[in-house]
C-alpha cells in the first residue's frame, strides 16, 4: 500500500528508529548552535524535529513525552548559552514548549490513525481479494453445475421418449390380451395382468412426469393460456377419481361457491394439478377418511400477489397421516419421500408435488401448504382470476361410496 508519509521506517528494527530519533536529535542540536546567536531562543522551536521524529516513530505517548524532554533540553541548552534561570522560565511555561509538547502528541497520534487505516485497508484488500476468488470459483462450479443439469435434462429427456413406446405397447397388449384373450382366464393369469398394467401405468406416469421436469427445467414447457372453469376442471377430475376412493372407502365432498371465477391458465395444467392434489390425498389418506376440494375468491394470496388482483383459491383438504413440520418443505423437493413407515407402501415418483408448484408459478400463482401431524393436510394453490364476469356452475359431487 502507497504510504501517506513521506517518512517511513520499519517499525521491527528498533535500532533503525532510535538511530533515526538521534540523527534527528543531533541535526536539531548542531542547526541549534548554530541558529541561537542570530535568532535567540525562538531557535528551540527546532525541536519539533526531535519530537516529531520520536512521535512519529514511537507514537502518541513517546511524541508527548519526547515533547516535554527537550523542554527541558532546550533549557539546558539556554543554559550553556549564557541564560539565565528567569530567561529561561518563561520560556519553560510559554508557546514554544506547550507547542512542542502537543505536536509530539498529535504526530503520534497521526501516526496510529494512519496505522490503523493501514492496517484496515490491508484487511480489506484481502477480503477483496479472497472474495474476488470466491467469487471466481464460485462461478466457475455454477458454470460445471449449469452444464452438469442440462446434460442431465438432456438424457432425462433421452430415456423418457424412448421408453414411452415400449411402455405404451405394453399396456395396449395387456388390454389385449385381458379382453381377447385365447380363452377364458384362470385367476392366476387375470392377477398377472392386473399387476403388469399396474406396473405399466407406474411406469408411464413416471416417464410424464420425467418429461416434465426435464421440460421445466430447460425452459421448453409451454403453456396454452386462457380462460378457463375452475369448477368445470375440479368436477372432471373428482369424477375420475371415483373408482379409486370407492376402493378405500374415502369420502369425497366437493365444495364450491356458487359463481367461481374463471381462472386465467392452461386447462391441461391444471388438470394436471387438481390431479397430482388429489392423487396424493387419496395415497396418504386411510381406508374410510375424508377427503374435501373447496374454492374461493380473495384479493391476493397470503404474502404474496398485487393487492387489488383477484385470484382463485382452490384447496385440497384430507384427514390423513399428516406431514412433520421438518418436512413441510422438503415435500416440494423433487424426488424427495418422506421416511415414514405408514408411507413406505405408498408408491410414488416424489416428483408430483414439485411439479404441481412449478406449474402453479408458471402460471403466476402460488401454493401454500397447512399439516398437523397425524391429523390431515391442506394443500391450497392460487391462480389468477380471468377477466370478465364469472362462470356460473354450481354443483354438488356426491361423496364416494
Amino acid at each position: 500500500m502507497k504510504r501517506f508519509f513521506p517518512l517511513h521506517f520499519d517499525r521491527k528494527s528498533p535500532i533503525s528508529r532510535y538511530a533515526a530519533v538521534l540523527a534527528a536529535t543531533a541535526l536539531y542540536g548542531f542547526l541549534f548552535l548554530i541558529l541561537f546567536p542570530r535568532v535567540g531562543r525562538e531557535a528551540a522551536l527546532l525541536a519539533m524535529l526531535p519530537v516529531i521524529t520520536v512521535g512519529w516513530l514511537f507514537r502518541r505517548q513517546a511524541g508527548l513525552l519526547s515533547g516535554l524532554i527537550f523542554v527541558l533540553v532546550n533549557g539546558l541548552l539556554f543554559l550553556l548559552k549564557g541564560s539565565t534561570i528567569d530567561q529561561i522560565l518563561p520560556y519553560a511555561t510559554g508557546l514554544i514548549s506547550v507547542t512542542l509538547i502537543v505536536i509530539g502528541g498529535i504526530v503520534g497520534r497521526a501516526r496510529e490513525l494512519l496505522d490503523q487505516v493501514e492496517a484496515t485497508s490491508a484487511r480489506l484488500e484481502n477480503e477483496v481479494e479472497d472474495r474476488s476468488l470466491a467469487e471466481a470459483a464460485l462461478q466457475r462450479a455454477l458454470v460445471k453445475a449449469e452444464a452438469a443439469n442440462l446434460a442431465k435434462s438432456d438424457f432425462v429427456s433421452f430415456v423418457s421418449h424412448e421408453l414411452r413406446s415400449p411402455i405404451s405397447a405394453i399396456i395396449l397388449s395387456q388390454d389385449l390380451l385381458q379382453k381377447y384373450g385365447a380363452g377364458q382366464l384362470n385367476q392366476v393369469q387375470s392377477d398377472l395382468l392386473n399387476k403388469i398394467h399396474r406396473s405399466a401405468q407406474h411406469l408411464s406416469a413416471l416417464v410424464s412426469d420425467l418429461t416434465d421436469v426435464s421440460r421445466i427445467e430447460t425452459g421448453q414447457l409451454y403453456l396454452d393460456l386462457g380462460r378457463v372453469s375452475a369448477a368445470e376442471a375440479i368436477d372432471d377430475v373428482a369424477k375420475s377419481f371415483h373408482a379409486q376412493l370407492a376402493l378405500k372407502h374415502q369420502t369425497l365432498i366437493v365444495d364450491l361457491p356458487p359463481n367461481l371465477p374463471a381462472i386465467h391458465g392452461d386447462w391441461m395444467r391444471l388438470i394436471q394439478i387438481l390431479t397430482n392434489l388429489l392423487s396424493n390425498a387419496h395415497k396418504y389418506t386411510p381406508a374410510g377418511g375424508r377427503i374435501r376440494i373447496s374454492a374461493g375468491v380473495v384479493s391476493h394470496p397470503p404474502d404474496n400477489g398485487q393487492k387489488g388482483s383477484l385470484y382463485v383459491r382452490i384447496s385440497v383438504e384430507d384427514n390423513g397421516i399428516g406431514i412433520r413440520e421438518e418436512d413441510q418443505e422438503k415435500i416440494f423437493w423433487k424426488f424427495y419421500r418422506v421416511g415414514e413407515q405408514s408411507t413406505a407402501a405408498v408408491r410414488g415418483t416424489g416428483l408430483g408435488l414439485a411439479i404441481t408448484r412449478e406449474l402453479v408459478e408458471l402460471q403466476k400463482g402460488y401454493v401454500r401448504l397447512e399439516s398437523q401431524y397425524q391429523q390431515g393436510t391442506t394443500i391450497s394453490f392460487f391462480l389468477p382470476a380471468a377477466e370478465g364476469q364469472p362462470i356460473a356452475l354450481p354443483r354438488i359431487t356426491v361423496p364416494a361410496d
